[in-house]
């Protein structure tokens, strides 16, 4: 996008601030639509609440009707073995074993799964990071107080 600056009465700002307000947009989203409407083009993004809206009244216009038969409850058990986690706990522990606390944000990337879903994954078997610091920067990386449980669930 290019910047295109432009100077308006404030008694018009005002007004032009209250409307983006109460329809949930930015200013400068606000303005944009109004000048793509102008000039008849719709190349405006969707706003948060409007991506929700989209969805909800999508989904209220499906029926769904989930056959309970085919609906399997949760083992207790501890859960399956994902080949993404797989890869990371062996990652995990070839670094621990080597004498290093890897980083949540390398191991992510090296098996290419974003850290958040990868930290899910993980603490299903109670394997958690632990925010450190080390050289003055903070920073989440797997501890070797870990070692033995990733052990014992690659052992499995």
């Amino acid at each position: 996008m290019v910047l295109i600056g432009f100077e308006v009465d404030p008694s018009l700002k005002r007004e032009i601030e209250k409307k983006a307000k109460s329809t949930g947009i930015s200013l400068s989203e606000f303005c944009r639509r109004a000048i793509s409407k102008d000039l008849g083009r719709d190349d405006r993004y969707l706003t948060y609440k409007e991506i929700v809206a989209l969805i909800d009244e999508k989904l209220c216009n499906l029926e769904l009707k989930p056959d309970l038969n085919l609906i399997q409850t949760a083992s207790s058990e501890s859960p399956t073995m994902d080949p993404i986690l797989e890869k990371a706990l062996e990652l995990i522990l070839n670094k621990l074993e080597m004498g290093e606390e890897p980083l949540v944000s390398e191991i992510s990337e090296e098996v290419g799964a974003n850290s958040r879903t990868l930290g899910m994954l993980l603490s299903l078997h109670d394997i958690k990071s632990t925010s450190v610091h080390r050289d003055g920067k903070k920073s989440r990386r797997y501890l070797s107080s870990e070692k033995d449980k990733i052990k014992q669930i690659l052992s499995h």
